[in-house]
């Protein structure tokens, strides 16, 4: 159900594959469906966080990390649970060891670069930037305690 990564260009619930139909429905309006599949996975992943992160994406993962309390990444404190996985060690595949830089944690895949919003711009207009957006978030949310 979960084979080592590999291509790492689509979003984890793009596909066909079982475990991209699986994180799909992570997402699914039917609570006990998407609450299912989340934990399926999660043991799949052998309860590792990094690892279900790296499987699902955080964004798809972040539902099921919350309701355990697993958001800060630690390991599930249940001790039994790690006799009963095979060791942790990860076998990733040259493809993902070479795209892992790249991949964005939240989408779980490698996104399009950006060009840089900075980029030509002197030190003096950046600096302008700058305050003008700390200016505009202070005035939003000092408005929004008044």
């Amino acid at each position: 159900i979960l084979p080592p990564l590999r291509d790492v260009s689509q979003r984890p619930e793009e596909g066909t594959t079982v475990k991209s139909r699986l994180v799909r429905l992570m997402t699914h309006l039917d609570t006990d469906l998407k609450h299912c599949a989340a934990d399926l996975l999660f043991v799949l992943c052998k309860e590792n966080v990094r690892r279900f992160v790296k499987y699902t994406g955080y964004g798809n993962a972040a539902g099921l990390l919350a309701t355990r309390g697993l958001l800060g990444g630690q390991r599930v404190s249940n001790s039994s649970s790690e006799a009963h996985y095979s060791s942790d060690s990860d076998s990733d595949t040259e493809e993902y060891r070479q795209a892992k830089d790249r991949i964005n944690p939240v989408t779980g895949r490698v996104e399009a670069e950006q060009p840089d919003p900075m980029e030509g711009m002197t030190e003096e207009e950046k600096e302008e930037e700058a305050t003008f957006t700390f200016y505009h978030f202070q005035t939003h949310r000092c408005a929004k305690f008044a």
